[in-house]
């Protein structure tokens, strides 16, 4: 009862007692200065509006101090204060308020001075208006006349009026700077750690990057998460756990030598002049190397060295082919495959331990804020990004 009572009858009581007490700072100022009524209310209107454009000035200047805006611009003097003109808190002010404010300032008329037009004016025009229902006929001049014969009722109603305009303009200065609070916690929430952004753009290598997540992610003590980081770095060794984004590369096979009677250089050759041991074996290839090595591998050639094999292609070839060099050229693609898989896996991880620990970019984070079962669960999530399908494959 009381949550009802708290919600809903105390605003009204305490706005009708608002308008009661605006009513009685009415009576006694127009009483001891003998002003007009319109012209109280106007400048009660012009001070109202004073005081809430000093208050919404003052709380955007407070936001735009918290945010850092630059309102700094190299513009000419002319047009550095025009500019300051039309970005002001003022001119914004009046954008976002003009309905208000015009309501506001429509207060400035007498609802006395309507309410004895209406016996002139409308009085007249409404009795030959045919109504069908003579109850809402009778009441609606009841009521006109009652306004008409009882001043305080109408200076009441004005007054509610007044603060009602009043309370919504405070309102509504609440609600767009609250909204433009809530913009800036949105865009706070949506900025990531500036490590996770320079990693979707570009700005830092991904051996930059895989360095930076082993010293977050040491305190986690998720051993096969800095083990995969490591193999990252260094490459991976033949017994290593090889991921799958390493495997099924994409290759073709050139040599530099004599075909027949000419003399050729890094030209294609089938793999048909290979045994199917040795088919096999190129088309498991892995890359094994750190990343660091694939990225700088990007604006040239890598290559694995196939000259034991020139043997069995001359024999093949009944000593057409004599190979000088031979070689497996793995094509770019199957190298930004790689590089796109760890990118991915590393901004994945980073938003996962952000989501959980907070800001990144001072490559630390505290584990004793959360619980063991959640540790646990933040150590299996990332090794789960680690591997296509949730899955660790061995190396075969």
């Amino acid at each position: 009862m009381s949550s009802v009572y708290d919600k809903y009858v105390r605003p009204v009581i305490n706005f009708l007692v608002l308008a009661f007490a605006k009513l009685f700072v009415d009576i006694v100022v127009i009483t001891a200065t003998g002003w007009e009524y319109t012209n109280l209310i106007f400048f009660e209107a012009f001070f109202a509006s004073c005081c809430l454009c000093f208050k919404y000035i003052k709380q955007s200047k407070k936001q735009q101090e918290e945010v850092g805006l630059n309102t700094q611009f190299n513009f000419s003097f002319f047009k550095n204060t025009h500019y300051k003109i039309y970005k002001s808190r003022y001119i914004r002010f009046l954008k976002d308020n003009k309905l208000v404010l015009v309501f506001l300032f429509l207060s400035n008329g007498n609802l006395l001075s309507i309410v004895e037009n209406v016996n002139k004016e409308f009085l007249p025009m409404i009795s030959k208006i045919e109504f069908k229902n003579e109850n809402l006929q009778n009441n609606l001049f009841d009521f006109l006349l009652y306004l008409n014969y009882h001043e305080v009722l109408v200076n009441f109603l004005f007054s509610c009026y007044f603060c009602l305009i009043v309370w919504i303009f405070i309102n509504q200065i609440d609600f767009q700077l609250f909204e433009t609070e809530s913009l800036k916690k949105g865009r706070e929430r949506m900025t990531k750690s500036q490590l996770i952004r320079d990693i979707a753009g570009n700005n830092i290598s991904l051996e930059n990057a895989l360095l930076r997540l082993k010293i977050i992610t040491y305190s986690l003590n998720n051993l096969s998460l800095q083990k995969w980081i490591e193999n990252e770095l260094r490459g991976y060794k033949i017994d290593d756990e090889i991921p799958q984004y390493r495997k099924g590369i994409a290759y073709n096979i050139r040599y530099s030598g004599i075909n027949g009677n000419f003399t050729v250089k890094s030209v294609p050759l089938s793999e048909s002049f290979f045994t199917d041991e040795i088919k096999r074996i190129l088309r498991e290839r892995k890359i094994t190397n750190g990343i660091g090595t694939i990225e700088r591998n990007l604006s040239i050639k890598m290559s694995y060295d196939l000259i034991e094999f020139a043997p069995m292609v001359y024999s093949a070839s009944k000593g057409g082919i004599q190979c000088y060099t031979l070689e497996q050229v793995v094509n770019k693609a199957s190298l930004e495959n790689i590089l796109s898989n760890v990118k991915i896996k590393l901004i994945d991880i980073l938003l996962d331990l952000e989501s959980t620990f907070g800001e990144l970019d001072q490559l630390d984070i505290d584990v004793k804020c959360i619980s063991s079962e959640e540790l646990q669960t933040v150590n299996e999530t990332l090794l789960d990004k680690i591997y296509y399908d949730g899955k660790r494959e061995n190396n075969e």
